[in-house]
């Protein structure tokens, strides 16, 4: 057994104990001496995204598939590096690359693409909520919402930025959708109810607040 193998089990020992930063340090040094196996770059990137070091993980794959071009697991790898960075339009592109090469895992790593991504919008949506900026936030909801249209709590956040921006017919529309997605939503029905009464709709209006108290055990809205 030469030095570079011993070295490469001796990585592959540590990172199987969870031992990632000695594994690192072996495998690069395994790479000095043969750096052009594509696997070895492939569990050095494994090690490196067990330390957190996401755009590091990005590298080593493109290194690796110099290598190795039509590798699906190093794809697969690349864009889970860039989905950890938040960079979903980057991670989708490996994926789809991933998936032309017939990985059948591909389509199952797209979704959590496209759900990470539904969630980074409406995180990025209540922020400007909270700053009173509805114009954006509404617009960040409408994307997350494209993405993800079974998020309640987008739906009932959209819907209460465009009953702000005196959109109550439209925020209706929203609050109704949210409720279909959950019933029980407590908010859902106590916005619906603020947005019939601006529209004049009274009686709507108090059935859904009723509603919405009744949900809550009895309690009115803080």
């Amino acid at each position: 057994m030469n030095d570079a193998q011993e070295l490469y089990e001796k990585a592959a020992n540590l990172a199987a104990s969870g031992r990632h930063e000695e594994a690192v340090a072996c495998y690069e040094t395994v790479l000095k001496i043969n750096p052009h196996n594509s696997h070895i770059w492939f569990n050095l990137a494994l090690s490196i995204g067990n330390l957190g070091r996401h755009q590091d993980v990005v590298k080593c794959c493109e290194s690796a598939l110099k290598i190795h071009p039509t590798s699906s697991p190093l794809w697969i790898l690349k864009g889970l590096g860039f989905l950890s960075m938040e960079q979903f339009h980057e991670a989708m592109a490996c994926f789809q690359e991933s998936e032309k090469l017939g990985d059948t895992s591909a389509g199952g790593h797209m979704a959590r693409c496209r759900l990470a991504q539904a969630e980074w919008y409406f995180r990025l949506g209540s922020r400007y909520q909270q700053e009173g900026n509805n114009t954006e936030a509404n617009a960040c909801y409408e994307k997350g919402l494209a993405l993800d249209p079974s998020k309640t709590v987008i739906w009932v956040n959209k819907g209460a930025a465009l009953l702000a921006l005196k959109c109550a017919s439209e925020a209706v529309a929203c609050f109704e959708r949210a409720i279909k997605l959950d019933p029980r939503d407590s908010g859902a029905w106590n916005n619906k109810g603020i947005a019939l009464m601006s529209l004049g709709k009274r009686e709507d209006g108090f059935a859904c607040l009723s509603e919405a108290i009744r949900l809550r055990g009895g309690k009115q809205e803080q």
